[in-house]
């Protein structure tokens, strides 16, 4: 039982949790994002804050350079026209899978 620690009755205490999620969950970056109090509007008052929690950080942070911007994927945001002229480019060549 290397994972756990267990006392001299052999019963398990606890199971230490790994050190990247014990990271994560302390880390301030993260959990400034965490929950519904985060974020601007149009996020703050819609319906579906409960559902998508202010939409992806990544692609607000991608696409405006903002990771506190409402995700630009929503019809709602502000920045929503970049994904949009994104998504009319087609280019035509070959899909080059990565390995």
């Amino acid at each position: 039982m290397s994972c756990r620690r267990v006392d001299p009755g052999h019963r398990v205490l606890e199971r230490p949790r790994p050190l990247a999620a014990r990271n994560l969950d302390d880390f301030a970056g993260f959990n400034a994002f965490r929950g519904t109090a985060f974020p601007p509007e149009p996020c703050a008052s819609c319906e579906r804050r409960e559902v998508d929690f202010g939409g992806c950080r990544c692609q607000a942070f991608l696409l405006t350079g903002d990771a506190r911007a409402v995700d630009p994927v929503c019809h709602l945001s502000p920045a929503h026209g970049l994904v949009a002229a994104l998504a009319g480019v087609q280019e035509d060549k070959a899909y080059d899978y990565r390995r």
